[in-house]
Formats: structure tokens, sequence, C-alpha cells
């Protein structure tokens, strides 16, 4: 079977897509290239459906499906995040079987139980596949071509110190999407050079969100508003992006959860290692427990998820998100 890139390149698509994992900024750019590919030449999007989100009426989707294509070869159904590839669903799996010839379904999901029927079914007649982070060379490759386009090259001191401070070290961050964003920052920063050196990335690449992060937090617990506010600025001015960081609150608190969790039933520091990794992180941690119970830290914890959803779904633009986030904290 033809790789993904080669099926979109040959413009050989299957009926059905299923492509699933933690790293949306693949899936974005694969989706944007398999409906650009399937649909050349419908501008308007009049034979394009969008449906996103856990309350997805499966049975809209499926009639949907059914109209035929205007002036079209086909019709694309994109479905985000539904959840339909968690548990069992038999009719999803005996529709898929018997789907119209004018239909291409794009399934976009975080997480996926590959042993269900609806997933094998795909597997036989469509495309399933996984997508992770890019590493080594190819992830290299990937960020200078990106730089090529916008007239720039980078010296290899300046990937090596590039991918220390963006590809390593973003425990609960998608690192492309990150390192995209740092790229164009970088991009941005040598308006009047072409080549990027060490020096720049020095200059325009903190490498240090997920501490600043924590940092805000290490000020929210001690009530400390004026400081977790200038680190919310600090962060702002930088230019990080707002799913990042929301996506950093939410492991640090889920973390902080898991320690107190840890605290009150006795586990040893082997087992505090294996979450924190790091002697120093649990020290810290432990200090923070002592102003945060566990009922504020899931109080703090559900707000970021809602606020978190609320981007993703396209409610509130991204940075107003985290602006309203930043508010209810400081209060």
């Amino acid at each position: 079977m033809l790789s993904l890139d080669e099926q979109i390149k040959n413009k050989d698509f299957k009926k059905v897509y299923l492509l699933y994992g933690k790293e949306e900024f693949l899936k974005k750019n694969y989706r944007r290239f398999l409906v650009k590919g399937m649909l050349p030449e419908d501008e308007s999007g009049m034979n394009l459906s969008v449906y996103s989100g856990d309350k997805i009426d499966l049975e809209e989707v499926l009639s949907q499906a059914d109209t035929m294509p205007f002036f079209a070869e086909c019709r694309v159904i994109v479905v985000e995040d539904s959840g339909f590839f968690n548990k069992s669903n038999d009719r999803l799996a005996k529709y898929l079987e018997n789907e119209p010839d004018t239909t291409r379904f794009i399934f976009l999901e975080k997480d996926v139980k590959t042993n269900l029927k609806q997933v094998k079914n795909i597997q036989s007649y469509g495309h399933v596949q996984e997508l992770t982070a890019w590493k080594g060379e190819k992830l290299r490759s990937w960020i200078l071509k990106r730089l090529k386009k916008q007239g720039k090259e980078m010296t290899r001191g300046a990937w090596e110190e590039f991918y220390q401070r963006t590809g390593t070290n973003t425990e609960g961050i998608e690192i492309m999407e990150y390192m995209s964003i740092e790229a164009d920052k970088l991009c941005m920063y040598c308006l009047d050079k072409d080549v990027i050196e060490k020096e720049d990335v020095e200059a325009i690449c903190s490498g240090q969100l997920n501490a600043k992060v924590f940092a805000m937090i290490d000020a929210l617990a001690e009530k400390r508003t004026d400081d977790m506010l200038r680190l919310y600025r600090d962060l702002m001015e930088s230019k990080e992006a707002p799913e990042s960081i929301l996506r950093l609150i939410q492991n640090n608190f889920l973390q902080l959860l898991s320690l107190d969790s840890m605290i009150k039933r006795g586990a040893g520091k082997s087992e505090m290692l294996a979450v924190f990794k790091q002697d120093w992180r649990i020290d810290k941690s432990r200090r923070l427990l002592r102003y945060m119970d566990s009922n504020r830290l899931q109080t703090c914890l559900a707000r970021s998820c809602y606020y978190d959803e609320m981007l993703k779904s396209g409610r509130l633009d991204r940075y107003m998100a985290l602006e309203l986030l930043m508010m209810e904290f400081s209060r």
C-alpha cells in the first residue's frame, strides 16, 4: 500500500481515512492536503462538510454522506474528535461497508482502539495511521525546508541549538506545532539576513516554556497575582502559542494532583520520579501542595480544560481563551 504522502502526491485517494494521535500539527496539515487533493476545484466548499466534538449526531453525518456531490466527483466529510472509535459502533461499521462511491471520509481522532470493527473495516479498504512527531533527520529536513520557503538557511550549530531548545523538554505540548512557531519567530528576527546562526537562536528561542508555566502556577498557588500576570505577559511578548501554554498548564495541574495522591497513599521516591523525572521538581511540587489542596487543583484543572475546549472548538479566539483563564486565576 502506498504511504499517506505518496497517496496525496499521486492523487490515489482511499474512500476513508482515519488519522489519529496527539500531534495536532500533522493532523491539521494532512487534513488540508487531503481535502485540497480530493476537491481541487471546490473553492466555495459546497462539497465539504466538517463536524467536530464529542456531541456529533452520527445520523446527521451519515445523511450528509448519502447526499450527491454538487458538480464534483465526490463529497468530503471531515469528522474531528468524535470519539466514534473509542467504543464499538455497529451503525458506523456497517455504513462504512456500503459507503457511497461519491463520498470520502476523513476522521481525525486523538485516541483510537484499533481492535474495533469500524477500525478494522477502514483498515481493509481505507487508510488508518497514527501520526507521531517526526524525529532525527526527517525533522531537521522539514524545518530547513520551512525556512527555505522564507529565504532562510540555518547553520548546523544553529539547528542543534534550535532542536535543544524546542524539540526537547516539551512534555505536554505538540513538538512540531511548537517548533513551527519558533521557526517563524526566527525568520521574523532575521529579516535582514539569509543565514540563521546559533546566536540568533539563543536570542529569540527561550526554550523555557515549561519552566515559565510552572513558575506561573507557583505564583498562583501562593496568591502572588502580580508575579503570575508578569510571567503571563512575558510569554505573550515572546509570542508563545496559547495552545502550548494551555496544554502545559493542564499538564502541571495533572502532575500536582498525581503527586498529591501519591503522598496520601505513602508512595516512595522512585514512583514519584517516574512522573516528575527530576528531584527538584518533586521538591518544588511538594511545596506547592502546601498552598493548594486537591479541591483547588481540581477546580483549576477543570477551568483550564474548559478554556482549552473553547479554543479548540473555535468558540473563543486562541488568545482570548488564555486571557480569560488568567483573569479567573487572578481572582
